[in-house]
């Protein structure tokens, strides 16, 4: 029987993507997000947490969010949004503070219980991987 290394289980590699419902964003919208897609998929692919961009028709605007995708599939946990108006051509500003923003705050908030289990785990499989 041949067992495979698995070295690299307790590195985790993120890979943070920006969210646009297709065909969501009407034509000024989407010509603006086109325009800053590459410079905010720079800034947002080595964070654990993705960036939803989606527009409310209604209201004229375009709702830009930071937040884990598990969170914001259930619509919990840490989220930090932005309203942005349908004509104005600042999404890469506006997407680095918001990735700054959310930073900070998942740096101010406290630890959950599954967190601390994970961490207990990881640490407990590395130290007896390293002794054996």
């Amino acid at each position: 029987m041949l067992i495979q290394s698995i070295s690299n289980q307790n590195k985790q590699n993120f890979q943070g993507k920006i969210d646009i419902m297709p065909g969501d964003l009407s034509y000024t919208p989407a010509k603006y997000v086109r325009k800053a897609y590459s410079a905010i998929e720079e800034k947002i692919k080595d964070k654990p947490f993705d960036l939803f961009i989606r527009q409310n028709h209604g209201k004229h605007n375009v709702t830009v969010t930071a937040q884990k995708e598990k969170d914001w599939m259930r619509n919990k946990g840490l989220k930090e949004e932005v309203l942005v108006a349908d004509q104005a051509d600042v999404y890469e500003a506006v997407a680095l503070s918001l990735i700054q923003q959310y930073e900070e705050k998942m740096n101010i908030a406290k630890p959950t219980f599954t967190d601390k289990c994970k961490q207990f785990f990881n640490k407990l499989g590395q130290k007896l991987t390293q002794d054996n």
